[in-house]
């Protein structure tokens, strides 16, 4: 069992802010729960039957193979990510300082401090391994020097002189991602170079200003993004490798699920109250050491064995756009019906209950007398005339 100060650090670790962004490791931890092992490893069969429990994969399906170092393995021993902050001699001053609108004296306050950056320094570690894994399928652990690879597929490559119409080309990339993997992408994400000339594409700004209730171009706290139709098109976030390098997905589109992403955990050695040695089912631990009598300076620590797992690489789809000077920017064109076609085809692969509803919001009479042209099914024709009748 924990001890009394190892359980009063993680509870206040938990709650402490972090001052790193975390687009990456986010993203693993916001659709499925953590994979806590019992033992210093994480075993593929383990973490398949949990995956099976979880409702993320079904049963009677395994997960890919996972290597390291290019050989299939069947488990993951992760490095132990640690960070040790040193902590001064207590004066007993008496001193109290207001933080966060409350009194609190010097002691608790170093001690928060201290919570503070080792926080910073484990999330920033995490983050890097996240990114990694997600951009590459694969990352390296930085104690060992080895890798653990989810094996991605090749990215697909599309040249950019094929493509006639973008709006038609990404509602066809998020209908081919539905059909063949029977959910709809929860990210979808292009590289700096691409995204930056897709919005300078005219024929995506005329539709994108004659339909502002369903595409525009927006931001979100810090990241810019596109809104397709309800489904959000961002900027990839530009990361690095282990090795310092800049990951270059510059021309690269990915569509994704987070279903697809779990965050596991090793167990790990603590230390209780008796002074035994034990091994803990958990995301952290935190302790501190007694000051040194030679040097009067102890430490506070921290240590946790994560790994970024990719539980179903086939919901990471990618597409490498080649000849991207070929997206024409800058040219005034009139609205293209190749492009409000592939508006109104979108609504009306609804069903009508669905339809009817996206449709509530709409403005656009051309639009709507577009799609009563095309729509086949009674009920629907109905849906979109009431909407028709309602604006004129």
């Amino acid at each position: 069992m924990l001890s009394k100060t190892q359980q009063t650090l993680l509870a206040l670790f938990a709650v402490i802010e972090q001052n790193v962004e975390t687009p990456y490791f986010e993203r693993f931890q916001g659709s499925n729960p953590e994979f806590l092992s019992d033992n210093e490893v994480i075993n593929v069969r383990e973490l398949n039957g949990f995956l099976i429990e979880a409702g993320i994969i079904e049963r009677g399906s395994e997960i890919p193979y996972i290597k390291k170092d290019g050989v299939t393995i069947e488990s993951i021993t992760p490095d132990i990510i640690a960070s040790a902050i040193p902590t001064k001699a207590k004066h007993n001053s008496g001193t109290t300082m207001l933080l966060n609108g409350k009194m609190v004296d010097e002691a608790t306050y170093e001690r928060d401090l201290a919570l503070k950056k080792l926080k910073n320094a484990m999330t920033k570690t995490k983050e890097k391994m996240a990114a990694n894994a997600f951009l590459l399928g694969k990352y390296k652990q930085a104690n060992s020097n080895s890798y653990i690879d989810y094996e991605y597929k090749a990215a697909t490559q599309v040249d950019a002189g094929d493509v006639k119409n973008w709006i038609v080309f990404f509602f066809d990339l998020i209908e081919k991602y539905e059909e063949e993997k029977g959910v709809l992408p929860t990210r979808i994400e292009l590289g700096k170079t691409l995204f930056e000339k897709i919005i300078k594409n005219q024929e995506f700004l005329e539709i994108a200003k004659s339909y502002s209730n369903s595409i525009g171009l927006s931001s979100e706290k810090t990241s810019i993004f596109l809104s397709l139709l309800g489904q959000k098109i961002s900027k990839i976030r530009t990361t690095s490798d282990f090795d310092g390098a800049v990951i270059n997905v510059d021309n690269y589109i990915y569509l994704s699920n987070d279903q697809a992403l779990v965050s596991g955990y090793a167990a790990l050695e603590a230390v209780d109250e008796k002074g035994t040695p034990i091994s803990v089912k958990t995301t952290e631990i935190l302790d501190t050491v007694p000051a040194n009598k030679e040097t009067a300076q102890g430490k506070i620590f921290a240590k946790s064995a994560f790994a970024p797992i990719i539980a179903i690489p086939s919901l990471i789809v990618r597409y490498e756009i080649t000849n991207t000077d070929a997206i024409l920017i800058g040219t005034t064109t009139e609205k293209g019906t190749s492009g409000l076609d592939a508006v109104a085809d979108y609504y009306l692969a609804m069903s009508v209950s669905d339809m009817t509803s996206a449709i509530s919001t709409l403005v656009d009479v051309e639009l709507l007398n577009l799609m009563l042209d095309k729509e086949t099914r009674t009920s629907g024709k109905t849906a979109i005339q009431n909407r028709i009748t309602a604006l004129t």
